[in-house]
């Protein structure tokens, strides 16, 4: 079988489960016996600051296979967005052919983010921009965990992710 890297971006703002999301990839790479490499940064100090992880999963790894932790530009295969906007933030690291799957549910935050001029919702602007895009319908902060697992499963189930539901299920369930 041919090696392949899988690489992920999962992004959003503090509080939303970023890193446990990226925490299950990784759990669920270790499950499937594939090499996951991968980094998460902080932007803010503090719940609500950007954060994103880069994730790199090596399908089929060869012996001794290294691979770096960043993503290359343009080399995204999959963007799970817990925010919209910051979907929008990373778009330069996807190419045309990257999956989109994105929370469509503005967090608020003590800032308005849109231009006085300017009233186009995120997710109308990553449509333009990407024809492979998957939206979620909101949940409150509270049930982010919830939210991360849906989100999660409809990705497995589009063969995106090359997991079962099962071993999401029983990642979840361990920590539970």
């Amino acid at each position: 079988m041919k090696t392949r890297i899988l690489n992920i971006l999962v992004c959003g703002v503090g509080g939303q489960g970023v890193s446990t999301l990226s925490n299950w990839l990784r759990q669920l790479s270790s499950l499937s016996n594939y090499i996951c490499e991968g980094a998460t940064f902080k932007g803010g100090a503090q719940r609500m600051g950007a954060i994103y992880s880069e994730i790199r999963i090596v399908i089929n790894p060869k012996p001794n296979t290294i691979i770096s932790t960043q993503i290359p530009k343009g080399a995204v295969d999959i963007l799970i967005a817990l925010e919209p906007w910051e979907a929008l933030r990373y778009a330069q690291k996807c190419n045309s052919n990257t999956l989109i799957v994105v929370n469509s549910t503005i967090e608020k935050l003590y800032v308005d983010r849109f231009h006085k001029n300017e009233r186009i919702h995120p997710i109308t602007q990553i449509q333009s921009i990407f024809s492979n895009v998957i939206t979620h319908n909101h949940t409150p902060l509270e049930q982010s965990i919830q939210l991360n697992q849906s989100i999660l499963e409809h990705t497995i189930s589009c063969s995106e992710l090359p997991f079962t539901r099962h071993q999401l299920k029983s990642i979840y369930h361990e920590k539970n």
